[in-house]
This record gives structure tokens, sequence and C-alpha cells, in this order.
């Protein structure tokens, strides 16, 4: 049976194919993507190539690779039986980032975390078949840094740690001097969960031993559940900034990236409240798990179609979609020329689709008022990422299972009153038709 989530899901996987760096296996099924950056690590003695590019450029980082990995394991544990037949190919997308993460891990204290040169990168539109360009291997990080600080990263990593293999050293590690340790900020109502702040997806880890039993109340993870409390309740309640058709919104860079990793752990903590018997309470009023997966699912339907611009901001799926993603390898042709570091940007430039669809690429996102430039230039809102689409594959896997629940219909921006156009791109219309989700009724696209 197709449903709007299940292609959602196997779209999104494609994205991830798309992405791959080194050399691609047999099945590969992206046909404008070949092989590349093939001697990275070679400058170190390391093979560091099979990794993947997080966005629209080419450059490995380790910081947002090692979060989108980390969410993609997440929404597997967690739904794993609801991948369906995409189950094996999610678990090989996992396999192919986290066999590179220990490739990079040379030695005990050694971990690389860059491959490539951002600014060098960056002044470079060009295939990544074509790159022709020196890449340095780098054990600091130039452009992606933890600037919420490292405390977070600590919390996740003892919580995923202890999931794994019930430790008791982690929990005391939890629970002992460093929850009280105020930098760390263990104990904090985070306001976003992204690949810089981990902190509200750690606590969920440690609000689950308590809920389920497994850890006795009165300890550290009484705090980080309050914590995490606090974080659910001040997006389903509207606290957080949203926009006017109820997006959350935190920032213009790549907006959609805050809607998806908040919109899975809500519904993650809605399911465990639910296995908990219990329910969430926000300034006196009840929210039970239905009402959470009701609102992860609002978000989730936003992204696809039901919006104010009534288009899917996940390329490839539905009528409408973004047809000028911010990614160099999509906007450049596989006609057997090879363009150099400069001569690639006449395809940055122009007005003109994409020759190779994305598929499955979540994009930035509408602004604050709801609009969207479909434009190639405007990378807040055109681009995708690898740490945007990963938490999304869980949450459409847990949706896939809900498909008594409706597709939301598009909001206007106000009452009675139609949604006011989306800015076009200079000389385009905002966005073209695209194809239909599937041969089947998917729910209205």
């Amino acid at each position: 049976m197709c449903d709007v989530y299940s292609d959602a899901l196997s779209k999104g996987l494609l994205f991830f194919e798309a992405q791959r760096s080194g050399k691609l296996p047999a099945d590969n099924r992206i046909p404008w993507r070949g092989d590349s950056c093939l001697s990275d690590g070679s400058d170190v003695g390391l093979d560091l190539s099979r990794a993947y590019f997080d966005s629209g450029d080419h450059v490995v980082f380790g910081l947002p690779l090692s979060f989108t990995l980390s969410m993609m394991a997440f929404g597997l544990v967690e739904y794993g039986d609801l991948y369906g037949t995409e189950q094996d190919r999610a678990v090989a997308a996992l396999k192919w980032g986290t066999d590179w993460l220990l490739r990079a891990h040379h030695s005990e204290n050694e971990l690389y975390v860059q491959v490539g040169d951002g600014e060098k990168d960056h002044a470079c539109w060009t295939r990544p078949e074509d790159l022709d360009m020196e890449r340095s291997t780098e054990l600091q990080a130039a452009f992606y840094k933890s600037y919420s600080g490292y405390g977070d990263e600590l919390l996740w990593a003892a919580a995923w740690l202890h999931r794994a293999t019930s430790d008791p050293t982690y929990i005391a590690y939890m629970t002992g001097p460093n929850s009280n340790d105020g930098p760390l900020n263990w104990k904090g109502t985070a306001s976003e969960i992204s690949w810089d702040d981990k902190r509200a997806a750690a606590q969920l880890l440690a609000a689950r031993l308590v809920l389920l039993g497994q850890q006795p109340s009165g300890t550290a993870l009484d705090h980080y559940k309050k914590a995490l409390d606090g974080f659910v309740c001040s997006y389903v309640t509207g606290n957080t900034p949203e926009t006017a058709a109820g997006l959350p919104w935190i920032r213009e860079w790549l907006p959609l990236q805050y809607v998806t990793t908040s919109a899975f752990v809500i519904a993650v903590y809605g399911d465990l409240l639910r296995q908990a018997n219990a329910s969430l309470t926000c300034s006196g009023s009840t929210y039970t798990s239905d009402m959470l997966l009701a609102y992860s699912k609002k978000q989730a339907d936003y992204i696809l179609g039901a919006n104010p611009r009534g288009i899917s901001y996940m390329v490839g799926l539905g009528e409408s979609f973004p047809q000028r993603v911010h990614h160099r390898a999509a906007s450049i042709p596989k006609d057997g020329v090879h363009y150099k570091c400069g001569e690639g940007f006449k395809f940055f430039q122009t007005s003109d689709p994409n020759p190779n669809v994305l598929e499955g690429a979540i994009v930035g996102g509408p602004d604050q008022a709801d609009n969207f430039q479909d434009a190639r230039t405007n990378f807040k809102q055109s681009e995708a990422s690898t740490y945007t689409n990963a938490p999304f594959l869980g949450l459409v896997a847990r949706l896939s299972s809900s498909r008594a629940l409706p597709l939301a219909t598009p909001v206007p921006t106000s009452a009675g009153q139609p949604a006011p156009a989306a800015t076009p791109a200079a000389t385009t219309p905002d966005v073209a038709p695209g194809p239909v989700a599937c041969d089947c009724d998917c729910e209205g696209f």
C-alpha cells in the first residue's frame, strides 16, 4: 500500500545515496552520481573516502555527520520495524557513515573531523566527480563548531552508551558530579535540537529510564525529564516562536532542520508516555500521547505540502516542489563535460530548474512569514542537509503506521484569508509542477 509517509521515507533514503562520496556501490540508484573524492585522507595515510557530503557542497564535516548518523540510528532503534521494505536500505545508509567514522578514529586519541577546505570548496561550483583541488584532512573543524559547548555531547554519548550496554557506569556518570556542573548545563531546558545542541534529545533518553521504571526516581534523571518537559511544552503550546501557519521558527538558516528534530523527539516522547501510561502537563493543561503525535504529524504534513504555499518542501514528492535546490551535483548536467572550478558557476546563476532531481531532499524551508523563494542563490531556504533529513526518516516511519490520521489541509495565514503568493525567483515562477508522489492514492498528493 502506498501512503505519503512511506513515499517520503523511500525518497528520503534516496537523498542520502545522492550525498555519498567515494567509490559508489554497484547498486547505486542515482544515475547522475559517480565515484568522487577517492583520495580523501591520503594526506594522512588513511582511506577517508566513502562519507557523506552534508549539504550542497563537498566538504565532509564530522560534527554534523555524527549528529546525522545518531538521529538516523535513533529512528531505527525506535521504529525500525515500521521501515518495512526500506529497513535494510536504512541500515545500509547508516553503516555507510558509521564505517567512515570508524576509519576517521585512527587511534585511541586521534579523530579526524573534516576533509576538505570550506572556503576553497565554496569558491567552486562543480560536480564532486570533477573535483581536482587538494582536500586536506583535519583534526580540528574549521566551520562547524560546537558553539553550545561540549556538555550536550557528553550527556548524549553517556545516555546512548547506557542504552546500548546497560552498563551502570554510564548512569553513575549521568547522575554524578557532572549533573551539577553549571557550564555543562545538562539540566537546562533547550530551545532547539540541532547538530550543535542535543540536550533535549539526550534528556529524552534519560527520561525514558525513569518513566519505564528502569531507574529509580530521586536522581538527576528527574531533572532531565523536567527539562525535557519544558522543551516539549514550549513547542506544543506555541510558546516557541512560530510562523502564522504554526511552523516552529528558530532561525532563518535552514529553518526546517529544527522542525524535523523537534517533531521526531516529540513523537518519540509521546510513544514513551503511552508505554508508561502517563501524560504531559503544560501550565495546567494535559497533553496525551495522541496529542503529541498529532503535533508532530502537523509539522510533518507542513513539510510535505499542508502549508500556505501548497508545496512539498521534500524534493520529488507531490505535485509541486522546489526546482532550484542549492546543490552543486544536482544543478550541473551529466553531459560528459568536465567543468573546472569556476566554470560551473553558470549553472549556479541560471534560473533554469536543476537538470537532476535531488529526490527526497528537504530544503531549508520557508521564512518566518511562510514564504519561500525557489532560487539557487537563496541558500538559506533552498539548500538541503543530511541533518534535516535524518530525523525525518524515523518520524515518517512512525506516521506510516498511523494511516487512519488524515493528511492535514493547508492552513491559511489568517482566518478566511488566502495565503499571499510566494516570492518568485528573479525571472521564474516560484515552484514548477513536479511528478506525482506515487502511482496510487497518496492522501491528497
